[in-house]
């Protein structure tokens, strides 16, 4: 097929049909026309991106912004899930995301869009006032750009809205799922209510103890934990590429969570890169390709962090949620339900010692071949590592000063210290004196020290 012909919209419809008619078969025609079809959004994309980008950093200057076209296989899982779908009124097929620090940027950026000369704002969903029916968690507003006959899609949301949308999409790699395409179905029914509870701000004994149990069904945090650990060492993978110029990424991550990157300089390299990837994908890859001008790790992880695969801030929520339970049932003196849930909690913080454990390593490692020559890259990877580990130390301070003994729990509170003993034993067996590391981190929060006896949960 003639890669370099224009085609009309009545063939990219007939396309679209042909797909959704022979999807699991596509042939290399229909698939390369695909392809043409999917690069004719890349100018309009453009005008998009670049207004949208100067506009964000205006009022967010630390913001995170970033394009890509639809996958391949994204489009024709579009195109099978709703049968009445035209392809070429695919309202995602390119798109542009900004994440920014809190809502109220996010609706000035939204407003500002809107009054934009570039390009005309066709239709604006917002899921903060009118959630999704399908997907109840997932929070974003979405804006229609239009450019000549071309349809660009625009999310807009805050950090924390992000990080929850992340997990979702790491959650289906790791468990083979489709969460985010199908909505609750029978097959993932307790990840999806899972991930539904920790959008909620705030969550009821019961609920708790819903998400808890499933943390414990699926193994959830350690999982999630040693992928995350595995792969905390792509950043000194990144930190050796020779960037330069490079604001194309084309990132693959395997059905292992282990991630694999290329930078590229310019569009049609970068395109024709990801059409060879996709089209020899044995292993069954997960593969995008974005475009991003702020190519520092933490910016790019952070706009593709199911993609690398590095620690997503929304795991927080569960250790915190975690520790509220166990301390709920401390105080209600219900001995099963704390032992059961105290010791899940104190096994996951093993787990996550031993990401920080590995990443520590691997930063060391680093800066013994670099030199102690600060750079700004090192003191972000740095910082990612002291983040985890110190959040992980102070909320397991606050847990435990608040599990007071006392006469009416005196059988609870040995259990406890007998749990506790023995957590202290294994995470010596990991290198760790848990008493220094704790005292250290009273240093750095000194408000520990001043509410104890003040319940933070």
């Amino acid at each position: 097929m003639d890669q370099t012909k224009e085609y009309t919209q009545n063939e990219y419809r007939r396309l679209g049909e042909r797909i959704r008619a022979n999807s699991e078969n596509i042939s290399s025609d229909d698939l390369t026309m695909l392809q043409h079809f999917r690069t004719t959004y890349r100018q309009p994309l453009s005008i998009v991106f670049n207004e949208l980008e100067q506009m964000a950093h205006r009022v967010d200057p630390n913001c995170v912004c970033a394009y890509r076209i639809k996958r391949i296989e994204s489009i024709v899982s579009k195109l099978k899930r709703i049968p009445r779908m035209k392809l070429e009124r695919v309202g995602d097929i390119a798109g542009c995301r900004c994440i920014m620090r809190d809502l109220n940027v996010v609706y000035e950026l939204c407003n500002m869009l809107q009054k934009s000369n570039k390009f005309e704002i066709s239709k604006i969903k917002d899921y903060n006032k009118d959630p999704d029916s399908k997907d109840p968690g997932y929070i974003s507003i979405h804006l229609y750009a239009r450019v000549g006959n071309r349809f660009i899609e625009i999310q807009l949301r805050t950090l924390q809205q992000h990080a929850w949308a992340t997990l979702v999409e790491t959650s289906d790699l790791i468990y083979h799922l489709r969460i985010k395409e199908d909505g609750r179905t029978e097959e993932n029914k307790d990840l999806f209510d899972f991930h539904v509870l920790l959008s909620h701000p705030q969550l009821n004994t019961y609920e708790k103890q819903q998400m808890a149990d499933v943390l414990m069904k699926y193994n959830y945090l350690e999982r999630i934990g040693n992928i995350f650990g595995n792969n905390l060492m792509v950043r000194q993978e990144w930190n050796k590429k020779n960037v330069g110029n490079k604001q194309f990424v084309l990132i693959a991550t395997d059905k292992e969570g282990v991630p694999d990157f290329s930078l590229y300089e310019t569009y049609n390299e970068a395109e024709k890169a990801y059409f060879e990837l996709y089209t020899n994908n044995r292993e069954g890859k997960n593969i995008v390709l974005s475009h991003i001008t702020d190519r520092r790790f933490d910016k790019v992880s952070i706009a593709y962090s199911n993609y690398f695969m590095t620690y997503n801030s929304i795991l927080f929520r569960t250790h915190h949620l975690m520790a509220n339970l166990v301390f709920e049932f401390y105080q209600k003196n219900d001995i099963k339900k704390f032992k059961k849930y105290y010791e899940e909690y104190l096994r996951t913080i093993i787990v996550w010692y031993k990401v920080w454990k590995t990443d520590l390593h691997a930063f060391n490692q680093e800066n013994n071949k670099t030199g102690r020559k600060r750079t700004q890259a090192k003191d972000e990877w740095y910082y990612s590592i002291k983040l985890v580990f110190n959040n992980t130390i102070r909320l397991l301070d606050e847990l435990n000063e608040r599990l007071k003994p006392s006469w009416s729990r005196w059988l609870i509170y040995h259990n406890k210290k007998n749990m506790y003993t023995k957590f202290v034993n294994e995470i010596q067996l990991e290198g760790i004196d848990i008493n220094y590391v704790i005292k250290q981190a009273r240093l750095i929060y000194p408000s520990l020290n001043k509410q104890k006896n003040k319940s933070r949960f």
